[in-house]
């Protein structure tokens, strides 16, 4: 256990995204000596975009610009 505790002591922790001050809106990616973890709760919540499937149609359809 000391072992774990050691490595945790030399973790950075960056904050990456905040939506809203709610946990599944929020990432973060732990750095440190031979790792590199991105942590976002949110990822597994949606199978996919919240859209109605004509929508994500219309929209994939639509010119981009540039």
């Amino acid at each position: 256990m000391v072992g774990v505790i050691q490595h945790l002591s030399d973790c950075r922790v960056e904050l990456l995204w905040f939506d809203s001050l709610g946990a599944k809106s929020s990432s973060l990616r732990l750095r440190g000596r031979g790792c590199d973890v991105v942590v976002d709760p949110g990822a597994a919540m949606q199978p996919s975009y919240p859209l109605p499937k004509d929508e994500k149609v219309r929209l994939k359809e639509r010119p981009r610009p540039g």
